[in-house]
């Protein structure tokens, strides 16, 4: 982890984002590469820049570029571009609305405090990414679906081998 800190402190401090050409992978063929977005200002302005920073050609969650039918079936909305992510955001945003999130506000707050209770009675160090930053969200889209809490990690697991397509952490092996 001191490792991995210091290579994301270093490329934070660059004034551009670094480019990296893609690894060698027996699977897909190496795409164009691609730059390592690690401030909050560089991503903000990719977000806003939909025609130059694409999302949908290979899949923005993966280093390595998908082809166009991996990616249309392990794709989600993060690696859609407009129109098309517009559309289904208009459809999923309709169980956000103000009204429709009052209804599960108190679940929410309940959830946050008890992420954050367990954080403290577990005491220093923890993988930020499953113990809290996936954990709230995967709780209400979980419970928004009723699938109970035994089958959270099933889910959790489930949808990091879809979404990490060709990353060697979250592939499964070939049985």
């Amino acid at each position: 982890m001191p490792d991995r800190e210091h290579a994301f402190r270093l490329l934070r401090e660059l004034e551009r984002p670094a480019f990296y050409q893609e690894m060698e992978n027996p699977l897909v063929p190496p795409g164009p590469g691609y730059h390592a977005l690690v401030k909050h200002a560089d991503i903000l302005e990719a977000s806003r820049n939909p025609e130059v920073f694409c999302s949908g050609d290979g899949g923005a969650t993966n280093i390595l570029d998908m082809p166009a039918e991996f990616a249309e079936y392990f794709g989600s909305m993060i690696n859609m571009d407009d129109p098309r992510h517009a559309r289904l955001r208009r459809i999923v945003s309709r169980a956000f609305t103000p009204k429709m999130i009052k209804q599960f506000e108190a679940d929410v707050e309940t959830a946050a405090v008890r992420i954050v209770d367990d954080l403290v009675a577990k005491g220093p160090g923890c993988d930020f990414v499953t113990e809290v930053a996936a954990r709230l969200p995967l709780k209400i889209i979980c419970d928004m679906m009723g699938i109970p809490e035994k089958d959270y990690r099933t889910v959790f697991d489930r949808s990091n081998v879809i979404l990490g397509g060709f990353d060697p952490r979250v592939r499964r092996p070939s049985t």
